[in-house]
């Protein structure tokens, strides 16, 4: 039996209608708000970092970590989320996430150092792990059925509606100069704040209250949100205590046979078998570099050829808006052309995205300009501009043809003073260059290209691509296909795979283009997205339109 179908079933005759409309939406806006945080903090570093960077003169290895540093502690946090939610309750877990936000963006905001910044940026991935495993479960709990799976769809859609405005945020605050990016990380507390102060406000779960036995309290919550008819209350409230006994029976029941309920997983086939499915999906979606587009939008863009960092990071808004619009349609086509068939269109698509990217970018280096002065370091064993502005410890330094600037003379590879400095350490580009060579042209982490439009489009393609299928697909699949008595352990390790793979990809960004070329990062990706098509085609079933139970049967005939 579902966990809450007969509760619900109590509502089906009635003409849907919540009395109290006012308080019910104010109830949900603060958890949603919770969504718009974890797309904004875990969004807003892609514009900032380009300004960080060079604040702080970071290395490759040390951009990475800023950039990771949420998404470790967000996988840590995720996993402790469901014991501490059932603990404490849905709604003071929320307000702990509050808490982190608003603490590390402050944090962000005032950093003095590389490590302080990575201290802030840690606080704040507590606040997103443990927002995005509380919150769909409060926003779930507290709606009515019959538009529960359109708020869900809500929130997901301001994850990506709060790495759209983090984008604008940090185009806007590029103007205020160097110290931009401390406003950009800095003003999550803002909205984080709104949060802290709309939750203290709202009653908490009504099931999680009867679940610990609070009836009278849960009954009151329930009266005051006006979803049930009073005189049904009773019954609505007896049937979601009996599925909750239920479903306690069932997992002690599978507890009782083995030694740990993940052994007794493991042993089975229908279980066993829905968690391979879960955490290959969940696994997919980060391997085929979603989160490199999404965390490092603006250096990509920046590799792709493009000087100007205002057009950066204006180009930047635009990619997440291509985000964020997409989303709308896919949890429209999820339900009418099916799983299976959107997931390997999606990924069919993003395979082509990818390939172009890759394929640019290998062009790129093709047509890269040649160095002419190889100086006597590392940086001289460069032979292109490509190769050269591969490594952060060098730049590429030219001299514009003073009749035509489109001709390139006197092209060198030379060392920086620090991590992506404005300066050579010496030669033409160096700040004590004669006035002769001061028209020096020094370009320290990119390549002017004339196809760096080709790229912007590619990730254009990719993020439609990817937002209408893969995007939702896993999550949809992964909620439906596990049994009754191992949801809950299942949907924590399917989720946890999703964490940890988003933080092997965004950890090792960088240090693959240095590694293996641009082209060869994305490449890697696109194998990557090639072989999930075969995946999905070989061991995902369909479950659009069927039954938890028709799902269960399939897994079983399937084993």
């Amino acid at each position: 039996m579902n966990s809450d179908s007969s509760s619900e079933n109590l509502l089906i005759s009635e003409n849907f209608k919540i009395r109290n409309s006012r308080s019910f939406i104010w109830q949900i806006i603060f958890p949603i708000i919770g969504g718009f945080m974890f797309g904004y903090d875990t969004g807003v570093i892609s514009g900032a970092l380009l300004l960080i960077r060079d604040h702080f003169h970071l290395s490759t290895i040390s951009q990475e970590i800023v950039v990771s540093g949420t998404v470790l502690s967000a996988a840590l946090s995720s996993l402790i989320t469901g014991w501490l939610s059932d603990w404490i309750g849905r709604k003071k877990t929320i307000i702990i996430s509050c808490i982190c936000f608003i603490i590390g963006s402050i944090i962000m905001g005032i950093s003095q150092n590389f490590i302080m910044l990575v201290f802030g940026r840690i606080f704040v991935g507590f606040g997103v792990g443990i927002s995005a495993a509380c919150c769909p479960v409060y926003i779930a709990e507290v709606s009515p059925h019959q538009i529960r799976g359109r708020l869900i769809v809500i929130y997901q859609i301001s994850i990506t509606g709060g790495m759209f405005f983090a984008a604008l945020v940090d185009a806007s605050f590029f103007y205020l100069g160097k110290e931009g990016w401390r406003y950009m990380l800095g003003g999550a507390a803002i909205p984080s704040f709104i949060e802290f102060i709309g939750m203290l406000t709202v009653p908490e779960s009504y099931r999680w209250l009867l679940s610990k036995n609070k009836v009278d309290e849960a009954r009151t919550i329930i009266v005051n949100q006006g979803q049930v008819p009073e005189e049904r209350i009773t019954e609505y409230i007896d049937e979601i205590v009996r599925a909750n006994q239920q479903i306690q029976m069932q997992v002690k029941e599978h507890e009782g046979n083995s030694r740990s309920l993940i052994f007794q997983i493991f042993r089975n086939d229908v279980a066993r078998r829905s968690l391979l499915i879960g955490c290959g999906l969940q696994m997919l979606q980060q391997i085929i570099g979603i989160n490199t587009i999404m965390y490092y939008t603006a250096l990509v863009i920046r590799m792709s050829g493009v000087k100007d960092i205002s057009t950066i990071l204006w180009l930047s808004a635009l990619v997440a808006f291509f985000n964020f619009i997409p989303s709308f349609i896919g949890f429209i086509l999820i339900d009418k052309i099916g799983r299976r068939k959107l997931s390997i269109s999606s990924l069919c698509c993003v395979l082509l995205s990818l390939i172009t990217i890759a394929i640019t970018f290998q062009v790129l280096v093709s047509q890269s300009e040649k160095v002419t002065y190889p100086s006597n370091n590392y940086c001289g064993k460069k032979i292109n501009c490509e190769e050269c502005v591969t490594s952060s410890a060098c730049g590429f330094c030219y001299i514009p043809n003073a009749i035509n600037k489109s001709i390139v003379l006197n092209t060198s590879c030379l060392a920086t003073q620090t991590h992506f400095s404005k300066y050579s350490s010496s030669g033409w580009c160096s700040q004590n260059a004669t006035h002769f060579v001061s028209n020096a042209i020094w370009n320290y982490d990119f390549c002017v290209s004339k196809y760096s439009w080709v790229i912007i489009v590619g990730l254009i393609l990719y993020l439609i691509s990817f937002s209408i299928g893969m995007g939702p697909i896993p999550w949809a699949i992964t909620s439906e296909i596990y049994p009754l008595w191992c949801r809950s352990t299942n949907m924590a390790l399917s989720t946890s795979t999703n964490w940890v793979f988003n933080l092997i990809v965004s950890l090792t960004f960088l240090s693959l283009t240095e590694a293996i070329t641009k082209y060869g990062t994305f490449w890697l990706y696109s194998s990557f997205a090639f072989f999930g098509i075969l995946f999905i085609y070989k061991f995902v079933p369909e479950t659009n339109q069927r039954s938890l139970e028709e799902i269960n049967d399939l897994l079983i005939h399937n084993s």
